[in-house]
């Protein structure tokens, strides 16, 4: 028998007598994920959701629910012809051609330089 999805979610935050309560980050085994506020095991108050697909949705939360899913979902598009890879956080946020990728995606002893051969 498969697992099912609810094993394979995962909670980093606060705790209070057992529950979500506080500041955490839960991830959803879809891959989504939720950031903020946790009141009683329920999202509460300022929080993100990050979408499966990248959007995201960034505002708050009442009784578990979005309360204006519209209000601040916005799409992780090209901007200015970059790639936009997450936040503004994200080292690799802004980068123009994917080999400039290279340095944080391969091991040090692989990454592309001269054919010494």
């Amino acid at each position: 028998e498969m697992p099912s999805q609810q094993t394979n979610n995962s909670y980093d935050g606060q705790w209070v007598g057992g529950i979500r309560s506080g500041y955490g980050t839960f991830r959803f085994a879809s891959g989504a994920m939720y950031q903020g506020q946790w009141v009683n095991n329920m999202k509460q108050g300022e929080g993100r959701y990050t979408y499966e697909d990248g959007n995201v949705y960034s505002g708050q939360f009442i009784g578990d629910s979005m309360a204006d899913p519209s209000a601040s979902r916005y799409h992780s598009t090209s901007v200015n012809g970059a790639v936009n890879i997450g936040g503004e956080d994200n080292p690799v946020r802004r980068c123009m051609d994917i080999t400039d990728l290279e340095a944080f995606c391969l091991p040090k002893d692989r990454v592309a330089g001269p054919d010494l051969s």
